[in-house]
């Protein structure tokens, strides 16, 4: 499997229907009120990410079909101020060392063959210090973060929910 990994700049037109089924998919949430809400939730995760950061915003394609993506804030504290992500300053004091946060999903047919892999490692590149993904520990992803270095872990409750911060050096 050959893998090419580009940012959304490099991107000549980018399969916005392609992310946002493999949005979708991945998404813990399938039924919405209606479509503006579904249209909401996808800009929130996904969409203002691309809007506001394209050079964050990573593609794995391999011969042209799109395989995953992850998007990133290159600064956590300046991402409080700019999008409403439930949780996130909940772990404002782990920021400093690890500023940039991301999101990641692959469709299904590409995970387990390296796809998020590289694309976590190209978004470590992206920031020399450190990255982080905010999860929960019984997430079917807590495996995959731990088997790439993410070993900083932090715990915090939000409405009913334990959410886990995982951090990872990036160099």
């Amino acid at each position: 499997m050959e893998v090419e990994i580009l940012s959304a700049l490099d991107v000549e037109k980018i399969p916005i229907a392609k992310i946002k089924e493999i949005f979708f998919e991945a998404s813990s949430i399938k039924e919405f009120e209606n479509q503006n809400k579904k249209e909401e939730f996808f800009y929130r995760w996904c969409g203002q990410y691309l809007e506001k950061y394209p050079s964050h915003f990573l593609l794995a394609f391999e011969n042209e079909e799109l395989l995953g993506y992850s998007c990133s804030h290159p600064d956590s504290h300046l991402a409080l101020e700019e999008f409403s992500i439930p949780g996130q300053e909940l772990f404002k004091s782990l920021f400093d060392e690890y500023p940039l946060h991301l999101h990641i999903n692959c469709h299904l047919k590409s995970r387990g063959k390296g796809v998020g892999k590289k694309l976590i490692l190209s978004q470590a590149r992206l920031n020399k210090k450190g990255i982080h993904i905010i999860t929960e520990k019984s997430a079917d992803n807590y495996g995959f973060y731990r088997a790439l270095g993410f070993d900083r872990e932090e715990e915090a409750e939000l409405k009913g929910h334990t959410l886990l911060f995982m951090g990872r050096k990036s160099i």
